[in-house]
């Protein structure tokens, strides 16, 4: 039951992409925006392993950082045996840091986007996940190998359990716990309402109108063929009637690339605010670049890559089946690139592809997140409050 405070902690780890991060972040926006809505008093805190650890601030969170293994490979390669396995190692000193810092926060609430015994499996040796009020999952698709016994043995010592993808999408969960899983549909950062109109966006980035402006996207940044890859669809779709704009990505490093006359480098954070004002988009398939490109209905050419969780080959050919992105196997074959983008400046598959992918992500699963995880906590008044000053329709709740 919650009083007047409530002591939130999003808990993620990130790799080369953004997504765990994001989806935490977004959720705990929209528990900010309910708790107010009911007088509550939200204190949200993060903890994240992710390099990208400076969007926290960007959202006004208050943020910790501990070491992620990509990092560790990066600088220490030599160290990485005994990062891994032994005792009284860096990986030993890490999961400490991130025990005590969620001892120190002792949250009402713990959210966590990666996997269920914690990034460094604290959970394995810690009680803590049993003295939090309303522990909480995401569970986003995986690879079925990586659902091993230690994921689904740790998964009932969450009270939530939230899939952010839409009903009807299969996940294995233990017997039992059918209950507790909530599908809410995708998860972004904005809504579609968020986003800056077309004329605004089109000014901000000086873009000519009488071009095809497109968006061109390899994922957060933080995979090392990235400037490669981009440089290859520039290649083969870049002519004097096309602007490429390329998002770099948050994770990227390194000095900011040239692409040429063609292919002009953007920074805004979020870039989803800025979808409205491009004519189409060739982007990897990550969760989060997916979601927010189907969300506003950019006509987009779908590529995945090669991850070792998240199953992006499986996500491009069920939107390509269901005609919501032009799907491709990969850009190295730039004949296939050229006949896919073809396509989409074509006026009619456009608009074909701008109304499935709409229909596919229609609303911010966020919001439905949000609510679900404060059901658990929150008194039947507290949540009236919030349904009076949100509409069911956001809330994804029945009338």
């Amino acid at each position: 039951m919650v009083e007047k405070k409530l002591r939130v902690l999003a808990y993620s780890c990130n790799g080369t992409g953004m997504g765990h991060i994001t989806r935490t972040m977004a959720i705990s926006r929209r528990i900010k925006s309910l708790a107010k809505a009911a007088n509550i008093d939200p204190e949200i805190f993060l903890l994240t392993s992710s390099e990208a650890v400076s969007v926290a601030h960007r959202e006004k969170f208050i943020s910790f950082k501990i070491p992620s293994y990509h990092l560790i490979k990066r600088l220490l390669p030599e160290f990485m045996g005994e990062f891994r396995n032994a005792q009284n190692n860096f990986e030993g000193v890490a999961q400490r840091v991130s025990l005590s810092i969620m001892e120190e926060i002792n949250p009402d609430i713990l959210i966590l986007d990666n996997n269920t015994t914690g990034y460094l499996k604290e959970f394995m040796v810690s009680d803590i996940l049993d003295r939090v009020h309303t522990p909480v999952f995401i569970y986003r698709e995986r690879r079925s190998e990586r659902v091993t016994s230690d994921f689904l043995d740790y998964m009932p010592k969450y009270n939530v359990i939230i899939a952010p993808h839409p009903e009807g999408t299969q996940l294995i969960v233990p017997t039992g716990l059918e209950d507790r899983l909530h599908h809410v549909g995708n998860i972004m950062i904005r809504d579609k309402s968020e986003a800056l109109d077309r004329e605004r966006v089109q000014s901000t980035f000086q873009m000519d109108p009488d071009c095809s402006n497109i968006y061109v996207t390899a994922g957060g940044g933080g995979d090392k063929k990235h400037n490669g890859t981009i440089a290859k669809i520039i290649d083969s779709i870049g002519t004097d009637d096309v602007m490429i704009y390329v998002g770099l990505g948050t994770l990227h490093q390194g000095q900011r690339p040239a692409f040429g006359e063609r292919g002009r480098v953007i920074v805004h954070y979020p870039i989803v605010e800025m979808f409205n004002g491009f004519d189409g988009a060739v982007s990897a398939a990550g969760y989060n670049s997916v979601s927010e490109l189907l969300h506003l209905g950019v006509p987009t050419i779908l590529y995945p890559q090669k991850r070792n969780v998240d199953d992006q080959e499986s996500r491009v050919e069920r939107l390509n089946e269901i005609g919501a992105v032009i799907g491709i196997d990969n850009v190295n074959n730039p004949d296939s690139l050229k006949e896919a983008f073809e396509k989409i400046r074509d006026p009619i598959v456009a608009a074909e592809l701008r109304k499935t992918a709409m229909a596919t992500v229609p609303h911010n699963g966020a919001w439905k997140a949000a609510y679900r995880i404060l059901e658990d906590i929150a008194t039947d008044s507290q949540l009236k409050q919030m349904r009076d000053q949100y509409s069911h329709k956001t809330l994804g709740i029945a009338s």
